[in-house]
């Protein structure tokens, strides 16, 4: 679930930006947001489109609040058979689209099957546990005999293998409920888009909501970011991880910040030579000061506690050596060869971190190169998981989706040879058959197993984790309550404005 299906995010957005306008509109809004990204509002950027206007304009079946609880969307309630392989899913009576039409069982089903369609390997691995998944995909079926609905309000899932994990996939944003419309996707939120152009985007609480929400905004402006001009009484800035206020902040708002459960990591490329050389890893882990360069760069308040975030099963299993600079020369056995090459995007302050990491291997005379690219183009490099890579390091963000996810599923993901982020090609085969075992243990047993994986993981460091991505907003001073999840979840409902 970290893993993201950013095609159906674009495919949301792009209805979602180019909607028409449905009523007479008030003048002014109640809730005026103000976003730094603007530009992946406006274009469908593949992996750099918002979540915000996903999360607020489309429902699913179940979603997480902002503690990253579990809790009831469109389906009231849900049942998980004892065999772990089957789910059914309840509900609610009556709910309807944005446009009247009703939201049933099979509008649900298609909606998931259209999903699907453009399945890519980044996704869950969860999904392809669907019964008739593959052949779905390889266009044998037309629809995914692992979705069945009983009745009007009533949908049952089943899998090919146990998974008492999968129900939680369906809360990511990629299995938002919609249908196609005559002018783009429709779906059933909280709020609709009232006006969509090219410099801001209008949003309305949506009559047809199946919950009242007395208290929370009736409109929002979403508006590009601006350092040129203080503040509104009534506007939130989200400046998400990097904070850089506008001008006279001070005088007008408040900041407010959380961190993370996201984490960065600096991962290292066992394809290439350098990735392979344990004292070179050991080097970066023990010498490289990664508190004072957080610090001094403004990436974070700390460095990571653990290799697990703070949403992980376990997390607290696994704390990591911190650096010890200066505990002594570190003597690499043999000469470099050949630079070391960084590979860096702006994204996350990932290029302000990777230079500093430049200017640590060149005090210890280790030649260096600089790769910077644009974050599609990064993304697409790292995925690329081969040789072709040319980065000897990279740095990478895991979000654990909201915490349901015990430590074993970010453990395979990262460190199993077939994991889906393990890009750098890592493998261990003590490693690889304990996360073998992981699945038939009880939890107790679990426990002693992280323990062995992450003695094994501390000792080669195939990955080192850095710090947690904080969340900045500020908030006008007519703004009474506005949120902040870790997960980064921004719920337009939870918003408090005077005499709302």
């Amino acid at each position: 679930m970290a893993a993201q299906s950013l095609f159906l995010r674009v495919l949301l957005l792009l209805s979602l930006l180019f909607s028409s306008t449905l009523s007479a509109l008030p003048t002014k809004a109640d809730l005026i947001l103000s976003v730094k990204s603007w530009e992946t509002v406006r274009l469908p950027i593949l992996e750099t489109s918002r979540s915000y206007l996903v999360q607020n304009l489309f429902s699913r079946l179940v979603s997480f609040d902002g503690t990253g609880t579990l809790t009831a969307d469109l389906a009231y309630r849900w049942k998980i058979d004892p065999s772990k392989r089957v789910f059914t899913f309840f509900l609610r009576p009556g709910i309807s689209f944005e446009d009247g039409s009703p939201l049933d069982a099979a509008s649900v089903k298609r909606s998931l099957e259209t999903s699907l369609e453009r399945f890519n390997p980044y996704f869950s691995p969860q999904v392809a546990s669907l019964e008739g998944f593959s052949d779905f995909i390889k266009k044998r079926r037309s629809e995914v005999r692992g979705i069945q609905v009983l009745n009007p309000t009533t949908l049952r899932f089943t899998l090919i293998r146990p998974d008492p994990h999968f129900f939680y996939v369906l809360a990511d944003i990629n299995f938002s409920i919609f249908k196609r419309g005559p002018g783009g996707y429709i779906g059933s939120g909280p709020y609709r888009i009232l006006i969509s152009s090219p410099h801001e985007l209008l949003l309305g609480l949506s009559p047809r909501y199946f919950i009242p929400l007395p208290h929370a905004p009736r409109t929002i402006t979403v508006r590009p970011y601006s350092r040129q001009r203080a503040l509104s009484a009534n506007e939130v800035c989200l400046l998400e991880e990097n904070f850089d206020p506008p001008q006279g902040w001070e005088r007008s708002s408040r900041h407010l910040q959380t961190p993370s459960t996201s984490v960065e990591y600096l991962f290292f490329n066992f394809h290439r030579p350098w990735g392979r050389r344990s004292e070179f890893r050991r080097l970066i882990a023990e010498e490289f000061d990664i508190p004072k360069v957080l610090a001094e760069e403004k990436l974070s308040s700390s460095s990571v506690y653990g290799l697990l975030s703070m949403g992980l099963k376990y997390f607290s299993l696994a704390p990591f050596p911190q650096s010890k600079p200066g505990q002594g020369p570190f003597i690499l056995k043999r000469r470099p060869y050949r630079p070391v090459t960084v590979l860096t995007t702006s994204y996350r302050g990932r290029e302000r971190f990777s230079k500093r990491l430049l200017e640590f291997l060149k005090e210890k005379k280790i030649p260096t190169k600089l790769i910077v690219q644009s974050h599609e183009e990064y993304v697409r490099t790292v995925r690329s998981g081969s040789a072709s890579n040319p980065a000897d390091l990279y740095l990478i963000t895991h979000n654990p989706d909201a915490g349901f996810l015990p430590a074993q599923a970010f453990l395979q993901d990262f460190l199993s040879p077939q994991g889906q982020y393990n890009f750098g090609g890592y493998s261990n085969p003590k490693v690889t058959s304990s996360l073998v075992r992981l699945s038939s243990l009880t939890d107790s047993q679990k426990r002693e197993e992280v323990q062995r994986i992450l003695s094994h993981i501390r000792a080669e460091i195939p990955l080192l984790p850095l710090y947690y991505p904080p969340i900045h907003i500020l908030a006008g001073k007519e703004v009474l309550s506005f949120p902040i999840s870790s997960f980064g979840f921004y719920d337009f409902r939870e918003i408090r404005l005077p005499n709302r």
